[in-house]
C-alpha cells in the first residue's frame, strides 16, 4: 500500500519538474485562499491557492497550488502567480506558488 503512495508522489514531482523545464507558463489571478479539509496531518487541515486563468476561447480555467500547512494570504507579495502548463493541456499544471512567497523557516 506504502508503495503506491510512493509512486504516485514521484509521478507527481517528475510532472513538476518537466513543466519547470519546459518554461511554458501562463499568468494567472489569485482568487482565494481556502483550507482544504479532505487532507489532514496531526489534526491539520493545508491551506490551498486558487487561481483563475481565462483563455482566448472565453474559458476560465481555475488551478489549485500544493498543500501548505500555514495561512499563505498575509504573506502574498503579488496578485498574480506563474502556473507551468503542458502546451495547451491545462490539465497537467503546477501552481508557482514559492515564487510568490517570502522563504519561510519554521523553528
Amino acid at each position: 500500500m506504502g508503495l503506491i503512495f510512493l509512486i504516485v508522489k514521484i509521478k507527481k514531482k517528475l510532472l513538476c519538474n518537466r513543466l519547470l523545464c519546459s518554461g511554458n507558463y501562463i499568468m494567472a489571478e489569485i482568487s482565494e485562499v481556502n483550507v482544504n479539509y479532505n487532507v489532514t496531518v496531526n489534526g491539520r487541515s493545508p491551506y490551498v491557492v486558487e487561481c483563475r486563468y481565462q483563455d482566448m476561447g472565453g474559458n476560465v480555467h481555475i488551478f489549485t497550488s500544493r498543500c501548505l500547512y500555514f495561512n499563505p494570504e498575509p504573506l502574498l507579495q503579488s496578485p498574480m502567480v506563474k502556473v507551468y502548463v503542458e502546451g495547451d493541456n491545462y490539465k497537467h499544471y503546477y501552481v508557482d506558488i514559492d515564487e510568490i512567497l517570502p522563504k519561510v523557516i519554521r523553528h
